[in-house]
C-alpha cells in the first residue's frame, strides 16, 4: 500500500472541521415470564415477547446513567394502553421489586448472524406481592419508565396474567447491544488549508467481554473515556483488538452537554504539543467513549494519509456517537 503524509505547517493545529458521524449503536430487549404455582413449582403460564424502549430510557444513556443501572427496579401494573416511545410511566403500576431471589446475571455474546452482547436479569414477585390481573410491565429508573410493554402470549397477542397469593411471578429480561454492521468511510478536512484525508471506521472487539461486551455495564458512563492515536497504518478485524505500537493516549477529552431527545453525544479528543509525535505521522485512531478500567477500544479509524504532527502543533478530532432502539 502506498503511503502518503499530510504535512501540517508549524503554526497550524490539525483539527477536523466537522464532526465525524459514527453509525448508531442499536439496543433491544425481550421478556420471558413464568407464572409459577408456589407449592408445586408448576409453570401455569409461560410468555415470551419483546419490549419497547422509551425515549426516557434512551435519554438516560445520554445524560450519564449506566445502561446496567437502568435495569434495577422492575414494575407491573394493570394498564391496557399500547406502549409508546413517549411513555414516562406504566399506565397503572401496582407493584415494584428489586428482588432476584439469588439469580445471577447471565452475559452472552453472539457472533452470527448478527453480532451482539446481551445480559439476562431476573426479578421475582413472591406469593404476597403484585397480586391481581396484570397486563403491563416495565423497568423504571428515577421515576421514569425505561421501557414498557403489555403482556403477550407466544403468538404476540395481548394477554393477562392472573396472579394470586398462591403464585410466584418470575420475569427474566434480556437486553442486547448490537454492534453496527459494515464499515463507514468518508473524508474530513484538517482545516486551515492543511488538506484532507479519507478514512474507514470499523468496530473492533465485537465479541470480547472487555470490548463491546463491557457496554452491558458501562454504556452511558462518560467519566473515563479514552482514545489513542497510532503510527501503524493498519485496519484490524471486527473481532480482534487493534492496538499497535507506538501509540499515545489523548491529552484531553470533552463531551458536549446532552440535549434531551437527540440520542447522541459529541466528543472531542485532543493530543497537545508534546504528545503523539511519531516519525511517520498518525495513521490510526482507536477509542471507547464509555471506557472503564481494563476495557478495550470498541472503534478503529484508519486514515488513508498519515497526519504529520510535531511538538509545535496539536491534533484534534471530533466524533458524534448515537444510539437507538432496534
Amino acid at each position: 500500500m502506498g503511503r502518503h503524509r499530510i504535512w501540517i505547517p508549524e503554526s497550524i493545529s490539525p483539527v477536523t472541521e466537522s464532526i465525524v458521524d459514527l453509525p448508531p449503536i442499536r439496543l433491544s430487549g425481550r421478556y420471558t415470564v413464568d407464572l409459577i404455582e408456589a407449592k408445586t413449582g408448576k409453570v401455569k403460564q409461560h410468555l415470551e415477547f419483546p419490549n419497547l424502549i422509551t425515549d426516557a430510557g434512551l435519554n438516560f444513556i445520554g445524560s450519564g446513567t449506566k445502561l446496567d443501572d437502568l435495569y434495577t427496579t422492575f414494575a407491573v401494573g394493570t394498564g391496557t394502553t399500547p406502549p409508546a416511545v413517549t411513555d414516562t410511566a406504566l399506565e397503572s403500576s401496582i407493584a415494584t421489586t428489586t428482588n432476584d431471589e439469588g439469580a445471577t446475571d447471565l452475559d452472552t455474546t453472539q457472533s452470527s448472524p448478527r453480532e451482539y452482547s446481551s445480559r439476562k436479569r431476573t426479578r421475582v414477585f413472591l406469593e404476597t406481592e403484585a397480586n391481581g390481573d396484570l397486563t403491563e410491565l416495565g423497568w423504571v429508573y428515577g421515576g421514569l419508565a425505561v421501557n414498557r410493554s403489555l403482556f403477550k402470549d407466544v403468538a404476540g397477542n395481548v394477554t393477562t396474567v392472573y396472579k394470586t397469593n398462591n403464585d410466584i411471578l418470575k420475569v427474566v429480561y434480556e437486553y442486547k447491544i448490537f454492534a453496527p454492521q459494515g464499515d463507514v468511510s468518508g473524508t474530513f478536512d484538517l482545516g486551515a488549508g492543511s488538506g484532507s484525508t479519507s478514512y474507514i471506521i470499523r468496530p473492533q472487539n465485537v465479541n470480547n467481554a472487555l470490548g463491546w461486551g463491557a457496554l452491558r455495564t458501562s454504556m452511558g458512563d462518560y467519566s473515563t473515556p479514552f482514545a489513542k492515536v497510532h503510527e501503524t497504518m493498519a485496519l484490524g478485524s471486527r473481532t480482534g483488538d487493534n492496538d499497535p505500537s507506538p501509540s499515545d493516549e489523548e491529552s484531553s477529552n470533552t463531551f458536549t452537554t446532552y440535549v434531551t431527545g437527540s440520542f447522541y453525544r459529541d466528543m472531542e479528543y485532543v493530543w497537545t504539543y508534546p504528545d503523539a509525535n511519531f516519525s511517520t505521522g498518525i495513521s490510526l485512531i482507536t477509542w471507547n467513549p464509555w471506557y472503564a478500567s481494563g476495557d478495550r477500544a470498541i472503534w478503529q479509524m484508519f486514515l488513508s494519509s498519515s497526519v504529520e504532527k510535531t511538538n509545535l502543533n496539536k491534533f484534534t478530532i471530533k466524533f458524534r456517537q448515537s444510539w437507538d432502539r432496534v
